[in-house]
């Protein structure tokens, strides 16, 4: 038997943020999460977003502390901050980082101790939360991580090194808003990171072990969407169809981790950002993706899939390592081919402290995670070490 449920309401197209007053919102105060940087200012989106609060009747306060990789640290903070102002909405503003922080505070701003008490993988407790969680908007500004529509959150601690990817049915977004208009000031590169970000989702989801013929559908329809915009993205940063068009894309693969799953290549990714806190999360999966996709092809578990990935770009593909030519060619086409470990300032001495950090995230025997294939050390080793410098 198959589930499908995805309960978020999602505004998409431009000038989606302006029908937000519009929705049902019985809410009284609202945090707005977001970033300290200046681009929600300069371009006028949180004006935007406290504009709509007001014009639904919802006070307001700002939290604007959440950094590229959102911390632990920082969760505590906005969840005592919505306590302190009796917050009973909490608004998530910007990328993947403001958002994935605004579901982290919803449900700390609700439950006593910290977040680690309740995550599963690492060092978590494992506890299950007492209290449903605070509503969640999540007003997106960027097109990679689909968390305005999946329950999903990336948080980092630390102190421990550890990066951790957790949801719970509370944290699907009440509303998620998808507005080009707000996504146009994305400077190139990085918008290059975020939509590879977004392929990944889609083509992991592909090979997981839980896909169904509906999650794969929309895997292969959202790869496509990628393949066909995000160069032109690169190319002309103003071309509004082609930024639509990626992020739905996007919110196509936030679909896909809510019917199937992403896989190893995240876990493999969050344990070189949870050690180096400055890769960004796109960008780091770029630098391990052929390797990944290739050590896929190498087991024979998943040739199928591959090949039908694979044919997105070349209808006569017929061998399984075709898939991560195919993705090389499409990171030439977007700029993101030089790309790798070493680029990070990661050196080789680095790499077994990177493959110990991503045994401890899924279990020593390298089964404790989904993903259609078991690694060993010597596999996350062989991985990393094949991603330390870009494919000539």
């Amino acid at each position: 038997m198959a589930t499908y449920h995805i309960p978020t309401k999602v505004l998409f197209g431009k000038g989606a943020i302006r029908t937000l007053h519009e929705q049902d919102l019985p809410f009284k105060k609202a945090l707005i999460v977001t970033t300290g940087g200046e681009s929600v200012i300069k371009y006028g989106y949180l004006d935007a977003v406290k504009n709509e609060l007001s014009l639904a009747k919802i006070d307001f306060v700002v939290f604007p502390k959440v950094k590229g990789n959102p911390t632990h640290e920082t969760v505590l903070e906005g969840a005592a901050l919505a306590k302190e102002n009796k917050c009973d909405l909490i608004v998530g503003l910007g990328g993947g980082s403001p958002i994935d922080t605004a579901k982290a505070i919803a449900c700390m701003a609700t439950n006593p101790g910290t977040l680690w008490d309740y995550l599963k993988p690492g060092s978590g407790k494992g506890k299950a939360f007492k209290n449903p969680p605070l509503k969640i908007i999540a007003v997106n500004t960027t097109s990679g991580t689909g968390t305005e529509s999946d329950p999903w959150s990336v948080i980092t601690d630390e102190t421990l090194d550890e990066k951790i990817g957790w949801g719970i049915e509370g944290t699907f977004p009440y509303i998620g808003v998808d507005d080009v208009d707000m996504m146009l000031s994305v400077p190139k590169t990085l918008s290059m990171y975020q939509g590879f970000d977004a392929f990944f989702h889609l083509a992991e989801g592909y090979v997981h072990p839980l896909a169904s013929d509906l999650s794969r559908n929309l895997s292969l329809f959202g790869m496509t969407l990628i393949k066909d915009y995000l160069p032109k993205v690169w190319r002309n940063p103003d071309d509004e169809k082609a930024r639509e068009k990626v992020c739905l894309a996007s919110l196509v693969g936030g679909m896909v981790e809510c019917y199937s799953s992403c896989t190893f290549e995240h876990t493999l990714e969050h344990a070189v950002s949870s050690l180096f806190h400055d890769v960004i999360h796109g960008a780091g999966l770029i630098a391990i993706s052929e390797a990944y996709f290739n050590r896929l092809a190498t087991s024979k578990k998943v040739n199928s899939q591959l090949i039908e990935m694979a044919r997105i770009f070349d209808p006569k593909a017929r061998n399984a390592f075709s898939f991560a030519n195919a993705l090389h060619d499409l990171k030439v086409k977007c700029h993101v081919d030089k790309i790798d470990l070493h680029s990070f300032g990661i050196q080789e001495k680095d790499i077994s402290r990177i493959a110990k950090k991503a045994q401890s995230l899924v279990g020593g025997d390298g089964k404790d995670f989904s993903d259609p294939i078991s690694y060993s050390y010597r596999d996350i080793v062989n991985i990393l070490e094949d991603s330390f410098l870009a494919k000539k």
